[in-house]
């Protein structure tokens, strides 16, 4: 699922273990009978925002206590610009943070009380751990910067698969993103550069950024950010009933 800067719009897009568009709409409400019409597979849900944060490290000066905020990962830290203004995409700013808040309304919006009680489903932000008994993963997608295929919106690749709005667009690509990570199989219809996959051991606090090139699909050596804690918007939108790391898994594709 695509979140939105502007007002209220996003869009979902749900793809089969091929990656072939399955569904496409805008509605909570038609997400809700999609998922419930696939009850006994295994679901996979990812949320282009950011799904989790750091806890801010603290420090005194001066005798008052001062917080500071730093990047999830690696990547976060790259300038939307060459301009010395230039900011990062790093998840407390403006438009990164806006589209937090909005992801877990709308996912409470989707998972409320009634529909946990009326269809409880085990959920686990572990991809190892998903199966059978644990029904449903959720991840969340990186889509800023280059990470994000806004050269390719009116591509007639992407409207062959009936993908015309940018959030579809954004949306099936997060969703190919996972596919991607767990089966090796690339469902875009466009050329990408590389593979973007965050993962964060159980029991820690520290997440691992790792990179694989499109032509020769090496791998880079991790790059682990250290964190003082982890709060996951999962654990909210699913009141605590989600199994796995502190972190979700965080997967993206870049394009040149």
């Amino acid at each position: 699922m695509d979140i939105s800067k502007k007002g209220s719009t996003t869009a979902w897009v749900k793809i089969d273990e091929k990656g072939n568009v399955m569904e496409k709409n805008s509605s909570i409400s038609n997400l809700i009978a999609s998922i419930l019409a696939d009850r006994g597979k295994q679901i996979a849900i990812g949320i282009e925002a950011p799904m989790w944060i750091p806890v801010p490290t603290t420090r005194v000066v001066k005798g008052q206590v001062q917080f500071s905020m730093k990047a999830r990962f690696d990547i976060e830290k790259e300038k939307s610009s060459q301009s010395s203004n230039a900011k990062g995409y790093e998840w407390y700013q403006g438009v990164a943070s806006s589209a937090s808040m909005k992801a877990l309304a709308i996912c409470k919006l989707l998972f409320n009380e009634e529909f946990l009680k009326n269809n409880p489903m085990k959920a686990t932000k572990n991809k190892d751990e998903w199966g059978d008994e644990t029904p449903l993963y959720v991840f969340e997608g990186y889509s800023a910067g280059r990470f994000k295929p806004k050269n390719r919106y009116n591509s007639k690749e992407f409207s062959s698969l009936g993908l015309i709005k940018e959030h579809e667009i954004d949306a099936f690509t997060i969703a190919s993103a996972f596919l991607f990570e767990k089966e090796q199989v690339d469902a875009l219809p466009v050329a990408f550069d590389e593979h973007l996959s965050i993962v964060c051991p159980l029991h820690s606090t520290t997440v691992k950024q790792t990179i694989k090139k499109c032509q020769s699909l090496s791998q880079a050596q991790p790059i682990v950010s250290k964190h003082k804690d982890i709060v996951c918007l999962w654990n909210m939108v699913l009141n605590g009933n989600v199994s796995g790391p502190k972190a979700c898994d965080v997967y993206g594709f870049s394009f040149v």
